[in-house]
């Protein structure tokens, strides 16, 4: 079952070019929206900064003004701060896991899995909130070659939901040049590295709660068309083909 989205006005492609390694996408993590657009301005920042850096690895310090938040995301001061404030505290104790399919053991999966960041701080008189990423994160950010995902912050500035959020970054990791992709997700990997409910691994509830609405929430808030349909295996979905393309 497809959605086929409406004309209307899409979102435009502007703003930073946000890049990331393909693994820090198909990495196991739960983030808020106000998170994820957190992140991606570190990552932006993260990877500005390298162009200057004479060949010298990031230390992992970034700067996150109310100011430059509130602009970007067309929000007044007072919101932006309530943002940060209380993404910057949610993010404790949250971690990023990235599987390692060559140590897996039988039933038992290879991983890795690491905090966001090891510092957090704020400095009122300025304006400023500041974070210490995990320097075992940076080389996801930073001199990516061959196997990275990128994508215009203005493509995902309208979404609201995380996990529309997380599965449009799997979308535009196998989009080609002419705007178009194909990607085939299974339900179980999706609910593993979007950290789903478990609950979503009944199909009527993964139907309900996250394909139909998340599919809808990209076609309404991004610059590309999705449709979608059903892999079965005898009468069980086992994965989800999602089509695209830019509009």
């Amino acid at each position: 079952m497809g959605i086929h989205p409406e004309i209307r006005d899409k979102p435009r492609k502007n703003g930073q070019r946000i890049v990331q390694s393909n693994e820090l996408t198909e990495a196991a993590y739960s983030l808020s929206r106000d998170q994820k657009r957190m992140l991606y301005l570190f990552v932006d920042q993260i990877r500005k900064a390298e162009h200057n850096q004479n060949g010298e690895e990031h230390n992992g310090l970034c700067e996150i003004s109310v100011a430059h938040y509130a602009q970007t995301f067309h929000l007044t001061s007072a919101e932006a701060s309530k943002d940060i404030r209380n993404a910057l505290k949610n993010f404790v104790g949250k971690e990023v896991m990235f599987y390692r399919p060559e140590e897996d053991l039988g039933e038992e999966k290879g991983y890795e899995s690491y905090p966001w960041f090891i510092k957090r701080a704020h400095s009122p008189s300025r304006g400023v909130y500041s974070v210490h990423i995990n320097p075992y994160l940076i080389p996801f950010f930073i001199g990516l070659q061959k196997r990275f995902t990128q994508f215009r912050l203005g493509e995902t500035r309208e979404i609201t939901s995380p996990y529309a959020m997380r599965l449009y970054e799997s979308l535009c990791q196998y989009r080609r040049s002419d705007g178009t992709g194909t990607v085939i997700l299974g339900i179980q990997w999706m609910i593993e590295r979007y950290q789903l409910p478990q609950s979503y691994t009944r199909m009527p509830d993964f139907r309900r709660r996250f394909l139909i609405p998340i599919v809808e929430e990209i076609n309404n808030r991004t610059p590309i068309s999705l449709d979608y349909i059903e892999k079965k295996k005898g009468r069980i979905t086992t994965h989800i083909v999602f089509s695209f393309v830019d509009v």
